[in-house]
């Protein structure tokens, strides 16, 4: 009997050891460096796809809705929305931070891309802590998953706030840093420092830059 048809004939109760059996599977006969590279290419390959296949729509789509809002709350909620959505959707943040100050003044487009980018940050925490801790758990075996762990306790916030501004790894740090259910106090401290910090830095670059 096949371990698809097993499970099938044990039915839900079994769901849970189930997944167990089928991840110890996986982590017993796949070599070590092959499982983490399946897990790396996995992680990256959900932020760069998206890009490569969209980018440049995205980045044009972003431009003309903000440019092309009625009103300067119109320009806030465009802005904070593109930016909730930048951990799945290749949208161009830093300029969208920097056209934030531009077209709302240092204060109010300092708020609009903090609020966008929080959203987007707790987003990407629940996806992590949800779909990539169920693939942590199968790809990786509880003696590297401890190894993992007290890296994290290391060096995990800092990782996390120094990766804010850095494409592509500030979007990948968040979703491991869910997938390490990295305790949600650390997490919010951190990205709320990071976020606001780099908010602020291209608001008053984008209003000084037209002269507010």
């Amino acid at each position: 009997m096949s371990a698809i048809a097993a499970g099938r004939r044990l039915g839900p109760i079994t769901a849970i050891s189930y997944d167990a059996v089928v991840g110890r599977d996986l982590r017993d006969r796949a070599p070590t460096a092959l499982r983490w590279f399946v897990l790396c290419a996995a992680l990256l390959g959900c932020i760069l796809l998206p890009f490569f296949l969209f980018g440049a729509y995205l980045e044009q789509a972003a431009t003309n809705a903000v440019a092309t809002a009625s009103s300067r709350w119109m320009v806030a909620t465009m802005i904070a929305a593109f930016l909730a959505s930048d951990v799945l959707l290749p949208v161009p943040s830093s300029a969208l931070s920097t056209a934030a100050g531009a077209l709302l003044g240092p204060w109010t487009g300092s708020l609009a891309s903090f609020c966008g980018m929080t959203l987007g940050s707790a987003f990407a925490y629940w996806l992590g802590a949800s779909v990539g801790y169920r693939a942590l758990n199968t790809l990786i075996t509880p003696r590297e998953l401890a190894r993992v762990e007290a890296g994290n306790r290391r060096l995990g916030m800092l990782a996390l706030l120094f990766l804010r501004p850095v494409p592509v790894l500030a979007e990948a740090s968040v979703l491991w840093a869910g997938a390490t259910l990295m305790p949600k106090m650390r997490f919010w401290l951190v990205v709320s420092a990071g976020n606001l910090t780099i908010s602020i830095a291209y608001a008053v670059l984008g209003a000084h830059a037209i002269g507010q």
